[in-house]
């Protein structure tokens, strides 16, 4: 039996590349880094916590058209795949994310970027991050809802077996990729007591859907290198030839994504 990994990907320059392609096609979809409601001038002390900070590319585009008094914190369960710390401006700390449960500190704005891989349980999420937010404080989650899958074609008579294969291929060996709670993620944050919760939900158009399914087409062979899963590879080897010539033509895997924000009460 393949033993699961901490991290389900290889945190290599592919991997890192990948993530950070689609921060961007994240942004071209949603048209914002900071969701427009929560403003960031109404505090002259903000501090934000990007949790699951990964490459940190959006906290190192944030970090950039953020005034010297608001503090990022970047928070991951590791930093192999960040940029030097020194690297980012002084009002840029990492630490790592086991440590939230004991910060003092607290943030009045935590990003959640993409993160379905990672946490099982939205409850779980609440309860480690909420007790940490000041009243008044906002939660930003984006997310991929798996549970949206389909193959969308530009084209009615374009073949689609291969992608087919490759979703029979991905079917789930890890609950990490199975996370049933995505599309109740805005009413599970409005249950731990969050108000003013606001759901953007995206589809994307064909050319941007096509261009983040070919972004994430090395995701597969990622994850099977992480386990070291030598017989997915092979399958993998005989599979992608068809996959990227039925993606040429204009099939792809499409998702929906959201972004949802809620805010702590405030008195």
């Amino acid at each position: 039996m393949t033993p699961v990994q901490d991290y389900v990907f290889t945190r290599d320059h592919i991997d890192n590349n990948k993530i950070n392609l689609q921060h961007y096609l994240w942004v071209k979809l949603f048209g914002y880094l900071i969701h427009p409601k929560i403003s960031l001038h109404k505090c002259s002390k903000t501090r934000i916590a990007d949790i699951g900070t990964g490459t940190a590319i959006w906290h190192t585009e944030l970090s950039t058209s953020l005034p010297p008094s608001v503090q990022l914190d970047g928070l991951d369960i590791s930093f192999n795949a960040t940029p030097p710390a020194r690297s980012f401006p002084a009002t840029s700390l990492f630490d790592i994310l086991t440590k939230l449960v004991g910060m003092t500190s607290k943030a009045p704005l935590p990003n959640h970027p993409q993160f379905c891989s990672y946490i099982i349980c939205a409850k779980c999420a609440d309860s480690l991050y909420l007790p940490h937010l000041e009243p008044g404080g906002y939660i930003q989650w984006g997310e991929a809802d798996v549970a949206s899958f389909r193959i969308e074609k530009v084209s009615g008579e374009i073949m689609t077996d291969g992608l087919m294969k490759l979703l029979q291929l991905s079917q789930p060996r890890d609950e990490r990729f199975n996370p049933t709670w995505v599309s109740s993620l805005s009413s599970c944050l409005a249950a731990a007591g969050l108000e003013v919760v606001e759901r953007d939900v995206k589809d994307a158009s064909a050319h941007l859907g096509w261009t983040t399914h070919q972004c994430n087409l090395p995701v597969h062979e990622l994850i099977a290198r992480q386990r070291g899963d030598q017989e997915t590879l092979r399958t993998l080897r005989e599979v992608m030839p068809q996959v990227i010539a039925e993606t040429r033509e204009g099939a792809y895997w499409a998702f929906t994504r959201q972004v949802v924000i809620g805010r702590k009460y405030c008195m």
